[in-house]
């Protein structure tokens, strides 16, 4: 696991590293307090796979937001914070996707027994007004992407 003290610029810096490798169980998890930077972090990433044009806004209300990837492939972007009930997640075909299509899931504990085996992981902690401890890891099996991606990453 990796320790970091960033601020907003290597918030970004490190959604672009995340963007370069594979996550462990094509799924990368995000928790924080309200107001950590999760959303910030998503979108930091989903720029950096699709590109600046591409609005990125969180799907606290719609709960997923699809994006369509190069090559075909779907990206979600998933807010839990509103789930209330597994019922609910079951509802949203949270299981079928999982391991198969790429997750950003924003609130994970909200996950119960939803969460993946396998998953990288991002904790944001508020430590100043424009700074944040951030923990980077991950759960399971990880690709060897992963961890040299966030081996060689400089923030």
């Amino acid at each position: 696991m990796r320790r970091l003290r960033l601020d907003l610029h290597g918030l970004r810096a490190l959604g672009a590293a995340l963007a370069a490798c594979d996550w462990p169980g094509q799924c990368l998890l995000l928790s924080g307090e309200m107001g950590s930077g999760k959303t910030t972090l998503a979108q930091a990433i989903i720029h950096a796979l699709l590109g600046h044009e591409v609005e990125v806004t969180s799907p606290t209300y719609t709960l997923l937001h699809p994006y369509e990837m190069p090559g075909g492939r779907t990206l979600i972007h998933m807010d839990a914070y509103r789930m209330e009930h597994d019922e609910e997640l079951a509802a949203l075909g949270l299981q079928d996707m999982l391991g198969r299509t790429p997750m950003i899931i924003e609130w994970p504990e909200k996950l119960a027994s939803h969460t993946p085996a396998d998953y990288g992981f991002v904790h944001l902690t508020i430590a100043g007004e424009t700074v944040r401890d951030v923990r980077v890891g991950h759960v399971g099996t990880a690709p060897h992407t992963w961890q040299e991606s966030m081996d060689a990453a400089r923030f």
